[in-house]
C-alpha cells in the first residue's frame, strides 16, 4: 500500500490484517516521519515490509520532499523501527542528477539494517510533474545506474538486496552495455559528452573513455 503517505490512513493496521487473513504479503511505502512507536505497535503483526522513501543525502532527501524536516524527521524513527523488529527496505528515487548519491544510499541502507534497497526512477506525476519537470532520468544516467547496481549486487551478496526498477521502460539492452562499458579493472567509463551529471565526479578521470564512440562503432 502506497499513496500519498499511507500512515494517514487511519484504519491501515485493519486493511493490512484484512490481507494478511487472505495469505497476502503485506507492505506500505511511506515517507517514515509517522513511523512513531503507536503506529509500529499496531503494524508489528499486519506487515512483512516497510519501504521508507529515501532520495539522496538529507540535502537532496529535504529537497525531493519539499521539506527541510523531512531526513531528520524520518531518520528518527529509524531506531524504533529496529526495535520493532518489522523487516524494511529503503526506495531511492533515481533523477537525471543524483547518480553521484547511489554510493551514500547503499551505504547509508547498509548502517540502518536495511533489508533491501529498491531503485525507482522519478516519474512525472504529482509533485513531481509540477516541481520537477524534466528531471527524470534520460537512457545514458539509467544505464549507468543498472550497471552501478550490478557493481553493489556483486560485492555485497546477501547483505543487501538491490532492485532496479526498469521493467516497464525502454532504456537499454543491459547485457551490450556490460560488454561496452565495463573497463578492464571494473570500473565504469564515461564521456565528458554523455551528459552524465552525476558520474562526472563520480568516477575516476584516468579511467573514462568516449561512450558515444562505442555506441557509434556498434
Amino acid at each position: 500500500i502506497s499513496g500519498g503517505e499511507p500512515l494517514l490512513y487511519k484504519p491501515l493496521a485493519e486493511v493490512l490484517k484484512h490481507g494478511k487473513n487472505l495469505g497476502l504479503a503485506t507492505a506500505i511505502a511511506t515517507n517514515g516521519m509517522l513511523l512513531n512507536e503507536r503506529r509500529l505497535a499496531e503494524l508489528k503483526d499486519v506487515v512483512d515490509t516497510i519501504a521508507i522513501s529515501l532520495d539522496g543525502i538529507p540535502e537532496s532527501h529535504n529537497r525531493m520532499r519539499n521539506s527541510r524536516t523531512a531526513f531528520p524527521k524520518m531518520a528518527a524513527n529509524l531506531e524504533k523501527l529496529r526495535r520493532s523488529g518489522i523487516q524494511f527496505g529503503f526506495i531511492f528515487t533515481l533523477t537525471q542528477y543524483n547518480l553521484d548519491e547511489l554510493d551514500w544510499v547503499v551505504n547509508f541502507a547498509l548502517q540502518q539494517g536495511a533489508k533491501s534497497l529498491q531503485i525507482h526512477p522519478l516519474e512525472g506525476c504529482g509533485f513531481a510533474n509540477d516541481n520537477l519537470a524534466g528531471d527524470s532520468p534520460d537512457r545514458t544516467e539509467s544505464a549507468y545506474a543498472y550497471l552501478i547496481c550490478e557493481r553493489w549486487k556483486e560485492q555485497l551478496g546477501d547483505k543487501l538486496f538491490i532492485q532496479i526498477d526498469f521493467a516497464k521502460r525502454k532504456l537499454f539492452y543491459p547485457a551490450r552495455y556490460l560488454r561496452l562499458f565495463r573497463s578492464h579493472n571494473g570500473q565504469i567509463p564515461v564521456s565528458e559528452t554523455t551528459g552524465c551529471h552525476g558520474l562526472r565526479s563520480y568516477l575516476p578521470a584516468h579511467d573514462r573513455t568516449s561512450l558515444r564512440e562505442d555506441i557509434a562503432d556498434r
